[in-house]
């Protein structure tokens, strides 16, 4: 009897100490400190999280914020003020995000904070933002208003990319810079304003804008990069300054409707803008010339290219580059690990080479390439890697716009994240049969790429928005091995028709298919036990999935809002309740099964 009372008695003891400990770690996951002095509070009644504090907001990676987990719970988000900046990705993918307050202290929008959020419909910005950072809002597919405040300096690349719903863009004085593809896809921005002062836009900024019919480009604009208004279909009339200088390949190719250019001087003025190829349209547009120069207009810059027809430079202590100034070839010799410099100084001046660099050569002994490696190389159209090298570092290529000949090295394990980011000249890569893992958004914005091959046997991994935008893509057929589909994965693919998923797949990541509007047919195995919010948003074609498993599995199935399109689509069943089949193969409406005796 008294063993069986302290029997008892412990048995409570112990149930009593689990209490405090579940109270502290539920307490835990729901708040926590986000910055040096910045704390983070997330409330599960009313799905608001709240950041309160001073100074700068920690960056995270992708995925990486403390309350990641409840990104498709979590519908507002609240910033006091006294907080300077907001944090690398810190509500990335947030599906369910509707409502966001951010206070007029913050100077800064990190990378990719806000990208994802597909269901965001506008952001009031803050009073003091100077800076929006690198796919800042990249794929909020729903945003529809978002005002840049009077001191905003710096929109990052592809900070608004895929923002189909966005109105309006009208920039204030203050912006210096506009990043690469910053508003690619934006299908219904019809207005932009420029300040006069900009002297550059950059290349695919305003890509596939093709809402807007009017455009008058900033007065003291110098060069319009390689696709900027590349497929602005409906753009009619085009005015012009005399201080214009370049006007990239394929800026204004695919500009259908443009049939009138204003320009401020003369036709002789005119002749001397250097207009590069693929810009058919504005051969064929009416010209309104005026009859004489603008009074003592502004002379334009001596180049800065030397004299010398070759320039070279080392890097680290084995490796040499000498580059071409006129044709633009690079030829880097060596052993090590290598990244291109971005400037040299020649004569006591900095040479940007990113202007300069067409092809890359790289001999047999580099080992690797490092991050950022041609990073921002504008003018880079191919490039050659030997097999020597092992390792690509993270958006090695990120923003090379005319980038159409890559040949990766065979023995390469890893496609690194962001790898090649907004390469918008690509229509084709093969992956080398030794790679097992693609990262987070290493295609994204590839726009013209059509085919990516067969993808090896071996590989277990493709990270998150490694495909998202590659709107000419139409089919993919994924390993074996790839057990999820991560989020975001195939958003924006829009001529993607049909995809069998593995046999392996157990889910689908939020976003993995949104905004997928070509796709009409999808295969899924009976593995998959989870579709988390919005993975079929905007997938209006989608008609028939094809389903190893009957009816009642698909019951066990665990779809998140933001699905209607998959759950109102027609099920065509197997029906077959054996062990351990697998689906090999969906072609039309034939199912072909292994596995059985």
């Amino acid at each position: 009897m008294k063993k069986r009372a302290v029997s008892i008695i412990l048995s409570v003891l112990m149930l009593l100490s689990l209490i405090p400990t579940y109270a502290l770690t539920a307490s835990a996951a729901n708040s926590g400190k986000c910055g040096a002095d910045i704390t983070w509070e997330y409330d599960p009644d009313s799905g608001e999280l709240l950041i309160e504090g001073t100074g700068d907001m920690y960056d995270y990676t992708n995925g990486g914020a403390p309350w990641y987990s409840k990104r498709g719970s979590i519908e507002t988000v609240d910033i006091s003020d006294e907080i300077t900046s907001v944090g690398d990705y810190a509500f990335a993918n947030f599906t369910a995000l509707t409502d966001i307050t951010i206070g007029d202290t913050v100077e800064s929008i990190g990378e990719g904070a806000f990208s994802g959020c597909i269901s965001l419909e506008e952001v009031t910005l803050p009073s003091e933002l100077v800076t929006i950072g690198d796919h800042a809002f990249y794929g909020c597919s729903y945003l529809a208003d978002a005002s840049f405040p009077e001191k905003l300096e710096t929109i990052g690349a592809s900070a608004f990319e895929n923002c189909a719903y966005l109105a309006a863009a009208e920039f204030p004085a203050t912006v210096r810079s506009i990043g690469d593809s910053a508003f690619m896809g934006c299908s219904e921005l019809a207005e932009i304003s420029f300040p006069e002062t900009l002297e550059n836009i950059g290349v695919s900024v305003f890509e596939g804008c093709s809402a807007v019919t009017g455009l008058e480009l900033p007065l003291q604009l110098k060069t319009v990069g390689n696709n900027a208004f590349r497929n602005c279909s409906s753009l009619e009339t085009l005015t012009l300054h005399y201080h214009l200088e370049l006007i990239g390949d394929y800026a204004f190719n695919g500009c259908s409707s443009l049939s009138e250019i204003d320009y401020d001087a003369t036709e002789e003025r005119w002749q001397l803008i250097t207009i590069c190829r693929g810009n058919g349209p504005l051969d064929s547009a009416q010209k309104n010339f005026a009859d004489e120069d603008p009074d003592e207009p502004e002379e334009p810059d001596e180049p800065e290219e030397p004299e010398k027809r070759y320039i070279s430079g080392s890097y680290g202590a084995d490796i040499e580059w000498t580059l071409g100034l006129a044709e633009g070839d690079l030829t880097v010799t060596g052993t090590g690990s290598f990244a291109m410099p971005r400037y040299a100084t020649v004569d006591n001046e900095d040479l940007d080479l990113t202007q300069y660099v067409v092809s890359a050569e790289i001999e047999d002994g580099i080992t690797a390439l490092e991050d950022n490696a041609f990073a921002g190389f504008r003018r880079l159209e191919s490039i050659s890697i030997p097999d020597s090298a092992e390792t690509i570092g993270s958006y090695a290529f990120d923003n090379c716009g005319a980038l159409s000949d890559l040949g990766l090295p065979e023995g390469l394990e890893t496609i690194p994240d962001g790898m090649c980011n907004a390469c918008g000249s690509l229509t084709s890569m093969e992956i080398p049969s030794s790679v097992t893992e693609i990262g987070n958004f290493a295609f994204m914005g590839c726009d013209h790429i059509m085919s990516f091959g067969v993808l090896p046997d071996g590989m277990t991994n493709i990270g998150v928005g490694a495909f998202m935008g590659c709107q000419a893509l139409t089919s993919m057929v994924l390993p074996s091995g790839i057990d999820t589909v991560n989020p975001m994965l195939f958003s924006g693919c829009t001529a993607l028709s049909r995809i069998d998923l593995p046999a392996e797949v157990a889910s689908i990541g939020s976003s993995a298919f949104s905004g997928c509007t070509g796709l009409s047919a999808i295969g899924i195995g009976n593995k998959v036990s989870m579709i988390e919010y919005g993975a079929f948003d905007g997938c209006a074609a989608l008609r028939d999935v094809y389903y190893n498993g009957s009816a009642a599995d698909k019951g066990k199935i665990v779809v998140q809002d933001g699905n209607s399109a998959f759950l109102d689509a027609e099920f065509h069943y197997t029906e077959i309740a054996v062990d351990d089949i697998a689906i090999e193969k969906l072609s039309g409406y034939d199912v072909k099964l292994t596995g059985l005796d």
